[in-house]
C-alpha cells in the first residue's frame, strides 16, 4: 500500500483504489493514449439507483504508467470521482513490482512515507500488510481513512493484493462511500453530527498499548505514535464539488469533542 500526501488545497478529497482479488495475469492487456480507451471493457462493481460504487478497469496496464498523458491522469481522477472513489485494475502482469507501484502513485502527487510504520527496504513509500495466521490483530480491520491522524491525511491510497483471498471469502477489502452515508442520514441525525469534532490519533493502532505493535504490518515507530500531540482534529466538511461527508474511523479516532 502507498498513500499520497494531501496538500491543504486537497484536504476535502478522499479517494481510494481497491486491490483486486484475482491473481495477476497478462490476458487482454492493452493501452492507448486516447483516455477513453483506458476504460474500454470497464464494468461498474455495484450500483444502487444512480449511485455507482467502484469501477473494474481490465485494460489499464500499470507498468506503462510513464506513458500516460495529462489527459489520461485527468480521466482516471474523473472516473474515481464518478464511481465513489474506487477503481480496480485486474489483469496486471505478475512482474508488476513495488517500484511500478510507486511510479503510479507519483503521477498523482507526492508519495507519502508512513510516519509510524516501516516500509519495504529501499522503498520506504511501500507498506507491506501481512495476514499472518497467528496474528492476534487484523491490520486495518475497521472502516477508516488512511493516515487520518497526520497533519495532511492521504488523498489517495493504492493497494495491490499479492495473494488471492481465502476460499472462505475473508481478507476482502471493503469500501464505504461516506458522502452517500451522510446524505442518507435523517435531518435530526445530521443536526447531531454536523458540529462534532473528533481527534484522530495514531496511538490506538501503532502505540505501545498495542501488544502486536512489533509484528507484521504494525512494526514501526511506536514512539512517534505515543507522542502527546492533539492528533488531527476534523469535523464534517465540504468534499469535492460542494458535497458533504463524514470523516471518521474506529481505529484512529481518539475521542469526540
Amino acid at each position: 500500500m502507498i498513500a499520497l500526501r494531501r496538500s491543504p488545497a486537497l484536504r476535502c478529497l478522499s479517494c481510494s483504489i481497491q486491490r483486486t482479488a484475482k491473481k495477476f495475469t497478462t490476458d487482454s492487456v492493452h493501452y492507448g493514449h486516447n483516455p477513453s480507451r483506458l476504460f474500454e471493457g470497464s464494468q461498474v462493481l455495484k450500483q444502487v439507483g444512480d449511485r455507482k460504487m467502484g469501477l473494474s478497469c481490465p485494460n489499464v496496464d500499470l507498468k506503462k504508467s510513464a506513458e500516460w498523458s495529462e489527459a489520461d491522469v485527468a480521466e482516471i481522477k474523473k472516473q474515481l470521482h464518478d464511481h465513489s472513489g474506487v477503481l480496480t485494475f485486474p489483469n496486471q502482469s505478475e512482474d508488476l513490482s513495488p517500484q511500478d507501484h510507486v511510479n503510479v502513485g507519483r503521477i498523482f502527487g507526492e508519495v507519502e512515507i508512513h510516519t509510524a510504520v516501516k516500509g519495504l527496504p529501499g522503498l520506504p513509500e511501500v507498506m507491506e500488510i501481512q495476514r499472518l495466521p497467528t496474528a492476534k490483530v487484523v491490520f486495518g480491520e475497521d472502516y477508516h481513512s488512511d493516515h487520518s491522524f497526520q497533519e495532511y491525511p492521504a488523498s489517495y491510497s493504492f493497494l495491490r493484493a499479492t495473494n488471492e483471498v481465502s476460499p472462505y471469502g475473508t481478507n476482502n477489502t471493503q469500501f464505504a462511500n461516506t458522502i452517500h452515508a451522510y446524505e442518507d442520514l435523517s435531518p435530526l441525525m445530521k443536526r447531531l453530527v454536523d458540529n462534532l469534532v473528533v481527534s484522530h490519533s495514531a496511538k490506538r493502532a501503532y502505540g505501545d498499548a498495542d501488544e502486536d505493535a512489533e509484528k507484521g504490518a504494525h512494526k514501526g515507530n511506536s514512539k512517534f505514535a505515543m507522542l502527546e500531540t492533539p492528533g488531527m482534529e476534523v469535523s464534517i466538511f465540504q468534499a469535492k464539488e460542494g458535497t458533504r461527508t463524514k470523516y471518521a474511523g474506529v481505529t484512529p479516532t481518539a475521542h469526540p469533542f
